[in-house]
């Protein structure tokens, strides 16, 4: 005898083609599709690119190290350093570099370019305005154990990175300051260093009266920056260099470096943003006056 056909059955395996069938979202179905595999071949080479360019990347980075002359340790030290930075960077968000690679490239092949200068000055105290996660001044301070370092950064969890990496590296050399410029250049470190370095910090009007107070008469400020080809920041920053101290000496190109064989700027696709980078050099030729710096966030807001 056929049995009738159960309607609350029919009715319920109805339901579930219903739950199974996608959403349209008022778009027409094409039907219920499998899932993707992750390993496209966009995200296969997406994969392989990021495995060549850090390969890539760190070949540059022996190269580099061995023309301003640094030793294995040394070199295994500032790898350390960024393998640190990049954990560390995915917890408390110390650098907008993200990838390994980048850190290596942005953060120690970019400090590396300033050994050659400073090595033509033999500096014994150096400050590093506005350093972030400690770059460049860790890296200067890895690679030249005989210079003093004084790292100044106002974000007091970039300031416990630096303390932890002082800590872990053993590094008797560094000491980091947490706070603004503009108070710190008022205290007793004014006009204590032969040189201070400064990466990205700002505009060259307001760097010029955050770096200059800290820097002793004959001393030089040394400032990486990206400059455009009619130097028009450098012009603008004329008057504030001068006001406090200064004089503009030079622009100099950071790859390759004067009297150093780096890698060319050819030999570094993923660097690419890198070969245009300037160091610009300011000499102290006389003492900066009293009521400079002005105070917090005044030379941003109104540049000299």
């Amino acid at each position: 005898m056929e049995k009738e056909p159960n309607s609350r059955g029919s009715l319920a395996f109805s339901s579930a083609l219903v739950l199974l069938r996608p959403k349209t979202f008022g778009i027409r179905s094409r039907g219920f599709r499998p899932p993707v595999n992750k390993l496209t071949p966009t995200f296969r080479q997406r994969i392989v690119s990021t495995a060549t360019d850090y390969e890539h990347v760190l070949h540059c980075f022996g190269k580099v190290a061995h023309r301003v002359g640094l030793s294995v340790s040394q070199q295994q030290s500032l790898l350390k350093l960024s393998e640190t930075l990049h954990r560390t960077n995915s917890l408390y968000n110390l650098t907008g570099i993200r990838t390994r690679h980048g850190i290596i490239a942005k953060h120690l092949i970019d400090a590396l370019t300033l050994l050659p200068f400073l090595d033509e000055q033999a500096p014994n105290r150096i400050v590093d305005v506005g350093t972030g996660a400690g770059f460049p001044g860790l890296v200067i301070a890895i690679s030249r154990p005989e210079w003093s370092m004084t790292l100044v950064d106002s974000v007091r969890k970039k300031v416990s990175f630096h303390e932890q990496i002082i800590s872990d590296f053993g590094l008797r050399n560094v000491q980091s300051v947490w706070g603004r410029a503009e108070h710190i250049a008022k205290g007793q470190l004014r006009e204590s260093f032969c040189i201070a370095v400064a990466r990205s910090v700002a505009e060259m009007r307001v760097l010029a009266e955050l770096t200059l107070p800290l820097v002793q008469v004959g001393g030089y400020v040394m400032a990486q920056k990206t400059v455009d080809a009619q130097h028009k920041e450098l012009i603008a920053a004329e008057n504030s260099i001068r006001l406090c101290g200064g004089q503009l000496l030079h622009v100099l190109d950071a790859w390759p470096s004067r009297g150093v064989e780096f890698v060319s700027a050819q030999d570094l696709p993923p660097l690419a943003d890198l070969a245009s980078n300037k160091i610009i050099v300011v000499k102290k030729e006389r003492r900066t006056p009293a009521k400079y710096p002005r105070r917090a966030g005044v030379p941003k807001k109104t540049p000299l």
